[in-house]
C-alpha cells in the first residue's frame, strides 16, 4: 500500500471570479497564495482570478487594491483577464464574490457543483458576498478583511480534502 505522506497528487485547481477581475479576485487570489504559501502548501495549488467581464482585460489589480494588500504584506500580482470556456473544465474550485458573478457562471454552463461564493466557506461569514468596493475608496479595507477570513477557512478546507483523499 503506498506511503499517503510520498504519493504525489496533482495541485488543487482554484479560479477566484469577480466583475471586472481588478479589485476582489485578484485580491482573493493574492491572499490565497500567501496564505498557501505561508503554510507550507503553496505546491499543492493552481490559483488563478478572472472576470465575468472584459472592459479592464490586460489592467494589473487596481491601484486602492494594491495599496491595500500591501499594507497587509502581500505580494501584488496578475492581470485581469476574462473567463474562458476552458475555465468551466480546468478549475475544481471556482469560488465568486458575489451572486451576480455566481449566476453568470452557471448560466454559461460552468458546473453549479463547482462555483461557489467564497463568503460560504467562511462558518462566521453574516453575509454571503465579498461587497465591490470599485468607487468607494474607504472599502477596500473591509474588503479585505472579510477575504482574508475567507480565504483562510477556505484553505483549511480543501487541506483537509486533500488530506482525506
Amino acid at each position: 500500500m503506498p506511503n499517503p505522506s510520498t504519493q504525489s497528487f496533482p495541485p488543487t485547481k482554484v479560479l477566484f471570479v469577480c466583475h471586472g477581475n481588478i479589485c476582489r479576485s485578484p485580491a482573493a487570489e493574492c491572499i490565497f497564495a500567501a496564505l498557501a504559501t505561508r503554510a507550507g502548501v503553496r505546491a499543492q495549488f493552481e490559483i488563478d482570478s478572472a472576470a465575468t467581464h472584459n472592459e479592464h482585460s490586460g489592467d494589473a489589480p487596481y491601484r486602492d487594491t494594491q495599496i491595500e494588500l500591501r499594507a497587509r504584506g502581500y505580494e501584488v500580482f496578475g492581470r485581469s483577464r476574462h473567463i474562458t470556456t476552458h475555465d468551466a473544465t480546468h478549475f475544481e474550485y471556482v469560488v465568486c464574490m458575489d451572486l451576480m458573478n455566481h449566476a453568470s457562471l452557471i448560466s454559461r454552463g460552468f458546473p453549479a457543483a463547482r462555483v461557489s461564493l467564497l463568503r460560504s466557506h467562511d462558518p462566521l461569514a453574516t453575509e454571503q458576498e465579498v461587497g465591490d468596493p470599485w468607487g468607494y475608496p474607504d472599502q477596500f479595507k473591509g474588503m479585505a478583511d472579510v477575504i482574508e477570513a475567507a480565504c483562510v477557512a477556505l484553505l483549511s478546507k480543501l487541506l483537509a480534502e486533500r488530506n482525506a483523499t
